[in-house]
């Protein structure tokens, strides 16, 4: 026998004539790229799901291309026989049942790309079929196994059978996930609690397939696989396991996805629609809003006032007095401007607050939607005909029609101006119900990705089910951490629209002293590419900044804000009555003489709050100076017993630095930068970012973290 028993391992020439349409290339291409250039799509993020944990975070088309490019391992062990001239017949068995059973595969892969569930479910259970018997051959050598041992290697054995295991199992997986798309797709009336129950029913009887599979591919020897397939192997190797906790954490999102869409019973919701155009602590202006009960997935009623939020103005049980900033519009704290707080669940059960107050009924949740997000759902869904309004909607016009129908184009004897959104509202859920299986999976990441980017946020009143809304960043709650903190929240008070054409620029330079003392200089600039009388954002932007950072912090200085006269400030009435959540907030309020800064404390966070103003064509520059309340600590205890035992004994002093970065929701065009300058005497070990310029954009909350010792 050779040394390199693989040398045997070759395809036969005969094998070209295999359909070979989605072998990858031999595997010469990306399983990513295999499922564009397999089933090209729109630029488009969410249009084939590429899910982030934790909801369903591998698209049934990469699992399909995994299974794909598993294929070409499975027919390896069957070549295998060429060493064993006494079984050369059952050798070419083998190697022809391998071809097919290939072939197969490869085929239910190639229909389930091309969305064809039925031809893909029959693919895969010939596959099934194929593995089945060229296992059931090799467990029929018998007293031939002795003798094959004896000649082969023993990984090679091992391997060869563990890979058609694995083979099998993946086909009667790879019929199961068909089966379930085929199911969705034949169901007569379909709502979004049924195809979940499908979906989930479907994925879960995978499972135990995926598991054998990985399990068996857990088996195989990486010396037994050729060495120009050796990376695409550990690659799908390594996949199996986490399209298997993936498929596990759905089906946990999916019992409370069944929860919040009333499979038990009837829920019944506020949601609120916010223009992230004129931004607002938790994403922008409220102003529409509808009450939504719900009940299996199907809405049951749906209210869009046509006055919008301004129709619960002057509705009020008792007379508020709105937070000090928002003074300068008006001195009555009412539903429109309830989201003043950036910590969701609190914004949330101050609207549920001003909403019953007003007369409306208890809700079992809160839901906020920007109003971008609402353009990209018409993207995804389609254009939609508004005969009563003469136009079509699409993504690229809707925010600027809406407000101009909205400010202008609205019925002025009905005095209706949010009469669009409810218009427009049960168009988007029809067109939405109407999807088919396809798009259903494209929505359900549609909206995970808005989930996790903020555009959506979340509040439920049972205690459980909030915990886990936050628990998969949903809840849109303001982090609690021991280390640094930054949140930059910008609050637009009678700017206009403008916000859409801003862009800002946050730069953070940390210093650490030789002591351990931690200076953070904050640099915020905003650029106004408004034109000066332009409709909607040619007007001045004016920002109510709030900074958040580490309770306790310092200001040591505060420059570049521009205060609004007093005199356009309006004055709430003695009498008036001041909400739980703002009274402490001024309990602790103090003002920077020199700047005006208000400094405060909110959320277990010590708050900076001042003014931006920016005009068209202009940039403004705001600047703050703080230290922190703690310090770097084996610097500040760097001399002590403990250091110098340690030191004595040759062990070194590490520590860490670590600063979390929270976005504000609705911002569109943010993004920070962070500099970290060390004093001698410490000496990075690891860090999660450059030192010396790491950027950070606004999609996502961020951690920045180091590892240093002292030296």
């Amino acid at each position: 026998l050779p040394e390199d028993i693989f040398a045997y391992f070759d395809f036969p020439e005969e094998e070209e004539e295999v359909d070979t349409s989605v072998a990858l290339e031999e595997f010469g291409i990306e399983l990513e790229e295999a499922v564009e250039e397999t089933s090209p799509v729109p630029d488009r993020t969410w249009r084939f799901p590429t899910w982030n944990i934790p909801a369903l975070n591998v698209g049934w088309q990469r699992a399909i291309a995994s299974f794909v490019a598993l294929s070409f391992l499975f027919v390896l062990p069957l070549h295998a026989m060429n060493v064993v001239q006494d079984l050369r017949t059952t050798k070419t068995d083998l190697e022809r049942t391998g071809q097919e059973a290939v072939s197969l595969l490869s085929a239910g892969a190639q229909a389930a790309l091309a969305r064809d569930a039925s031809a893909a479910g029959t693919d895969f259970r010939s596959a099934s079929d194929q593995f089945q018997n060229a296992k059931q051959t090799i467990d029929q050598i018998g007293s031939g196994t002795e003798f094959l041992l004896s000649v082969l290697p023993q990984a090679s054995f091992t391997s060869g059978t563990a890979l058609v295991e694995a083979g099998h199992e993946l086909a009667i997986a790879g019929g199961r996930l068909s089966d379930g798309y085929a199911a969705m797709e034949a169901e007569l009336s379909p709502t979004p609690v049924s195809r979940l129950n499908i979906l989930e029913a479907y994925l879960s009887s995978a499972t135990p397939h995926l598991e054998a599979a990985s399990e068996a591919l857990a088996r195989v020897d990486l010396e037994a696989v050729p060495p120009e397939h050796r990376q695409t192997f550990t690659t799908v190797q390594s996949s199996l396991p986490a399209l298997i906790a993936t498929i596990k954490e759905f089906e946990s999102l999916g019992a409370l996805a069944r929860e919040l869409l009333g499979a038990d019973g009837t829920k019944r919701y506020l949601i609120v629609f916010q223009n992230n155009t004129e931004i607002r602590p938790t994403g922008g202006f409220i102003g529409s809003f509808a009450e939504v009960k719900v009940r299996d997935g199907v809405i049951e009623h749906l209210n869009v006032p046509g006055g919008g939020s301004y129709d619960l103005q002057g509705t009020l049980q008792e007379n508020l007095r709105a937070p000090e900033p928002l003074q300068l519009l008006t001195a009555r704290w009412e539903f429109q401007d309830g989201n003043w707080f950036p910590d969701f669940p609190t914004s949330a059960r101050q609207l549920m607050q001003f909403y019953q107050d007003a007369g409306g009924p208890s809700v079992d949740g809160v839901l906020a939607v920007n109003a971008t997000f609402v353009s990209e759902l018409i993207g995804l869904l389609g254009p939609i005909q508004m005969e009563d309004y003469g136009l079509t909607v699409n993504e690229e016009n809707f925010i600027f029609e809406a407000q101009k129908i909205v400010e202008y184009g609205y019925d002025k004897e009905a005095n209706t101006p949010k009469a669009f959104i409810g218009d427009l509202a049960p168009k988007l859920v029809e067109r939405t119900i109407e999807k088919t299986s396809e798009d259903f999976l494209a929505t359900l990441d549609f909206l995970n990705l808005g989930l996790m980017g903020k555009d959506l946020q979340l509040y439920l009143v049972d205690e459980t089910l909030e915990r886990h809304v936050i628990d998969r960043g949903w809840g849109g709650e303001m982090k609690q951490t021991s280390g640094d903190y930054l949140m930059v929240v910008d609050t637009n008070l009678g700017g206009g629209k403008t916000d859409g054409v801003i862009e800002q620029q946050v730069d953070l330079q940390v210093d650490i002293a030789q002591d351990g003392t931690i200076t953070n200089t904050l640099t915020i600039s905003r650029t106004h590419y408004g034109i000066q009388g332009l409709l909607f954002t040619g007007v001045n932007n004016v920002d109510y900044l709030r900074v958040y950072v580490p309770k306790g912090s310092t200001l040591l200085e505060a420059k570049g804000f521009s205060v609004p006269d007093e005199s356009l400030f309006d004055i709430p009435d003695d009498d008036w009555m001041i909400d739980d959540d703002l009274a402490y907030g001024l309990l602790t309020t103090t003002v920077d003489p020199g700047s005006r800064t208000m400094v405060s404390e909110e959320h277990g966070k010590t708050v900076f709050g001042n003014w931006v103003q920016t005009m068209p064509g202009s940039t403004s520059t705001a600047t703050l100076r703080y230290t922190l309340p703690f310090k770097v600590e084996s610097l500040e205890s760097g001399h002590g017993m403990i250091a110098s035992l340690k030191a004595l004994v040759g062990v070194p002093q590490t520590d860490q630095y670590s600063l979390t970065v929270q976005k504000q929701a609705g911002v569109l065009d943010r993004t920070t930068h962070v500099r970290v300058s060390l004093p001698e005497g410490l000496n990075p070990l690891w860090s999660s970012h450059e030192l010396t310029n790491a950027e950070v954009t606004n999609d996502t909350d961020a951690l920045f973290a180091i590892l240093f010792e002292s030296l």
